[in-house]
């Protein structure tokens, strides 16, 4: 099986790794038809809201959804001692976890159990629901049981203080993002939308931190590029290059070059362009400009080219890049 190509915009989900070395397929999805082409259905209708994952000619939703609140009553029968408990809830997909539903709070006054309705399960691809409870008047959700997707309704009769706690408690499911803001860096997928760019959870690219995984620009994201040192990242009327190893320390350096036309940027291997590890390349005005690992810019070819997108602005074009044998063409659409 071929390794997934990965797609999406506006959505609630995730995708699975690693990215292709050529992610072309994905990019012909995107530029082709945004409702979703090469779907299992003859008339697809796969909206780019979903973040989705590509083998073959099969399109399908790589999403885990944040399951609803469970629905609680007390149950006479049980030995949970009297005090105040929360319970939620998550759904799994083929072992992969969704974030944490909001909590339920349930008091009870006098020695009991706990019976949860769970929520409906409308996707079929969803196989388990996990329940998480705290212990009484605690914080901390600890894992209860895990049951079939089919199962409406379960009961809580005595805590299982020996389960573990929830890994997704305050996670969003991954956002997606538009075509020219997909990427990945240091074990997480980036994408971007508008002038916000955003990270998933490392090795967890169907979550997100929705409190410190993103970054926030003055203007629209036109392409993601990740290198040793850190991200190149353009914008609408230049490029900035974002230092650091991680969200929350990198630091914004404007660079001394012009504006990329969108969506141009592509990795060359260092083999191919003579540095330690993978640069980035773009097109701007002037031709082709190399991002190199350290976050400088080298202007390839300035001095004879010029004008390549004159009277009108370099981001009211678009451009695809492909890489191959050392050697790197830009095509450009208006």
């Amino acid at each position: 099986m071929p390794a997934p190509i990965l797609g999406g915009k506006d959505s609630h989900g995730g995708v699975p790794a690693p990215f292709p070395a050529d992610d072309s397929l994905f990019r012909r999805l995107w530029r082709n038809d945004r409702r979703g082409a090469f779907a299992d259905n003859p008339h697809p209708r796969v909206e780019m809201r979903d973040v989705v994952s590509v083998y073959g000619f099969s399109v399908k939703p790589y999403t885990v959804p944040e399951p609803p609140s469970p629905f609680l009553m007390e149950d006479e029968d049980g030995a949970l001692e009297p005090g105040d408990y929360l319970v939620a809830v998550s759904w799994m997909r083929k072992g992969m976890e969704s974030s944490l539903s909001p909590s339920e709070k349930i008091t009870l006054r006098s020695a009991a159990g706990i019976r949860a309705a769970l929520p409906m399960v409308m996707d079929d691809t969803i196989d388990f629901v996990r329940i998480y409870m705290t212990r009484r008047n605690g914080g901390e959700m600890l894992l209860q049981e895990t049951v079939p997707a089919s199962v409406s309704e379960t009961a809580i009769r005595m805590d299982n203080a020996g389960g573990k706690p929830s890994p997704f408690r305050g996670f969003s499911p991954m956002c997606g993002g538009e075509r020219a803001g997909l990427s990945l860096w240091r074990g997480r997928l980036v994408v971007s939308s508008g002038g916000t760019m955003t990270f998933s959870e490392p090795l967890a690219y169907h979550l997100r931190d929705p409190r410190h995984g993103f970054f926030l620009f003055p203007e629209t994201v036109t392409f993601i590029a990740p290198v040793a040192g850190g991200l190149f990242v353009g914008q609408e009327t230049h490029v900035v290059f974002l230092s650091g190893d991680r969200p929350e320390n990198l630091a914004m350096n404007p660079l001394a070059c012009q504006a990329p036309i969108a969506g141009s940027a592509v990795l060359l291997e260092g083999k191919d362009s003579g540095a330690d590890s993978s640069v980035a390349l773009w097109c701007a005005d002037n031709g082709h400009v190399m991002g190199m690992p350290d976050g400088s810019v080298k202007e390839l070819q300035a001095d004879r080219i010029f004008g390549i997108t004159p009277k009108i602005l370099s981001s009211a074009i678009e451009g695809y890049s492909l890489a191959k044998d050392g050697r790197a063409t830009t095509f450009l659409a208006g």
